[in-house]
């Protein structure tokens, strides 16, 4: 979460894109926290018998 305040620090050009970046990788995070284990589980049960 913290890229885009260092990239904007790097570069101050990137400042007006800052919040739509935050929200892009929190959106990214919450999405992976959610679908990891249930595909995990549906791979296992899937592909993983025996």
């Amino acid at each position: 979460m913290t890229t885009p305040a260092a990239l904007v620090e790097v570069a101050p050009q990137y400042a007006a894109i800052a919040p739509v970046a935050y929200a892009q990788i929190a959106t990214a995070v919450i999405v992976t926290a959610l679908l990891a284990p249930i595909l995990t589980g549906w791979f296992d049960k899937r592909f993983c018998q025996g």
